[in-house]
């Protein structure tokens, strides 16, 4: 019962642990590869109206491309809307960030027109016969910062009430989801919010919003107070994310919106420098205490090795002798459940037909020998939030994106070592070596598992010396390398405290 309950809980543990990793990888993956030239973009219908904003029937206006290059990224606007449609960073090995309608102002019906372009501004304007409107974008070249100054002028001798959203983007809220790599950030009067971005919800008086993917992210902080911000849900696939102010513009007055902006890497360090509040864009979910402490101890051993590679093998020793009495004492208690396979055997063939007299028996058995039948599952259920919360920054350091290990060239993908011209099972088109060495140091690990044990439950560990392994391969084998190699290294050292178990009385 325990050996199955063992099981249970690990395979369980296991099962969630990379779901969300084989669910969304398509869809992830796309959004990091290099892009196509940006005329085969794909163009999304603009937005529909925020939640409490005057309703507006849309339109869609005939798009057009135009392309901005500095220091560090290039930039891609959709036109006539005036919005940032991709920003595809050098300093991040070519990373494209696909936004949809960052920056759009109003209900992307107002036709806008380049007037000024120079190395790091550019600036359009709409005019009407009540308003004229001018956006203008400076970019800072050092920090991926910007500002946007939106100036709202009335033509007309009669006082002009003006309420459109500026928006931060929308957000797929499928298969990424899922992942919690895509997800909001609002500080509404002093508070931090992590909102759903399956509910549609108001937020007044807010001070930042964010929205972000697997590595990149948006953020917008108005210069002024009195925004409301709005998780405005589209349909069952995509949520716009928006802020909004009313205004009363006097006859041949003009008022002027300013914003301060980010959009690039989740990297404290470079937010830190940028406005030290938005930092807290980066999250982990539920378990982020855990993660956060996990990801200093990793700078800080990168800081030391100066790759980080070599800054996750030293993670992995580190978390290993950190949990080390939680796992002594796992091992231990299995250990003497094993030498007590052959006495456990005897009794379920003598109380085979009285399963209550058998589990009291097999209880007074181990109560005798002092073993807690629950002393191998209890240090697991433990461990269990550290390796969630590692995934989480194993899975979306921005730092990991392009560093390389030995062979790996790229920690933040599969190590693959060789390209097959077809597709296999079950593994698709690439050899990855990270995967397969886990598999072979796990055919070790249970092989150690079953040599004490007899009967029935020698042949079902028999047989889950060849399903585990497997099972593990394939769930482990597309996943970030970095990731792979934390598992690995802790397998190594597991399997030689095992061995040297094993060798004693």
């Amino acid at each position: 019962m325990e050996k199955r309950l063992f099981f249970a809980i690990t395979l369980s543990f296991i099962f969630l642990f990379v779901w969300a990793n084989i669910v969304g990888k398509q869809q992830a993956v796309k959004s990091l590869k290099k892009s196509e030239s940006y005329q085969n973009i794909k163009i999304e219908e603009t937005p529909s109206k925020p939640i409490n904003l005057p309703q507006k029937e849309k339109v869609n206006l005939p798009p057009s491309f135009f392309e901005l290059t500095l220091k560090n990224r290039k930039i891609i606007f959709l036109e006539p809307q005036s919005c940032i449609k991709q920003i595809t960073f050098s300093d991040y090995q070519d990373s494209i960030y696909t936004l949809q309608n960052a920056l759009l102002f109003g209900f992307g019906d107002m036709p806008f027109s380049k007037q000024l372009i120079d190395n790091k501004e550019v600036k359009y304007e709409y005019v009407d016969k009540e308003k004229r409107i001018i956006k203008d974008f400076i970019f800072n070249e050092e920090d991926y910062g910007l500002q946007l100054k939106i100036i709202i002028e009335n033509l007309t001798g009669n006082l002009l009430n003006i309420e459109l959203p500026l928006s931060l983007g929308t957000a797929d809220v499928t298969a990424n989801d899922r992942m919690h790599f895509i997800g909001a950030t609002v500080w509404d009067e002093e508070k931090l919010f992590y909102p759903n971005l399956k509910n549609s919800k108001t937020f007044h008086n807010v001070k930042f919003v964010s929205l972000r993917n697997r590595y990149f992210c948006i953020i917008l902080e108005p210069q002024k107070k009195g925004y409301s911000a709005y998780i405005n849900k589209l349909g069952n696939n995509s949520t716009e994310i928006s802020v909004s102010i009313p205004e009363k513009i006097g006859p041949y007055e003009k008022i002027i919106q300013n914003y301060k902006i980010f959009i690039g890497p989740q990297d404290k360090r470079i937010l830190a420098k940028v406005d030290p509040n938005w930092t807290a864009v980066i999250y982990f979910g539920k378990l982020d205490f855990i993660a956060q402490g996990l990801l200093k101890i990793l700078e800080i051993f990168y800081l030391f090795f100066k790759n980080w590679g070599w800054a996750i093998v030293a993670l992995s020793i580190f978390i290993y002798l950190v949990l080390y009495p939680l796992t002594l004492k796992q091992m231990k208690s299995m250990k003497e459940m094993q030498i007590l396979q052959p006495q456990v055997e005897k009794l379920r063939q003598q109380y085979k037909n009285n399963p209550q007299r058998l589990n009291q028996e097999i209880l007074e058995l181990y109560k005798a020998h002092k073993i807690n039948p629950m002393g191998g599952c209890l240090p697991i259920l433990l461990q269990i939030p550290v390796f969630f919360a590692l995934y989480q920054v194993l899975s979306r350091s921005i730092s990991l994106k392009g560093a390389s290990f030995l062979w790996i060239k790229d920690l933040s993908e599969s190590d693959r070592i060789l390209m097959l011209p077809n597709s296999l099972p079950l593994i698709g088109n690439e050899i990855n070596i990270l995967p397969l060495l886990m598999a072979i140091i796990m055919v070790f690990q249970q092989k150690l598992t079953t040599q004490t044990l007899s009967g029935p439950q020698a042949e079902q560990q028999k047989l889950m010396t060849i399903i585990l392994p497997i099972m593990f391969g394939v769930l482990f084998y597309h996943m970030p390398a970095g990731l792979v190699l934390y598992w690995l290294v802790n397998s190594l050292l597991t399997l030689t405290f095992q061995i040297r178990l094993a060798k004693t009385k």
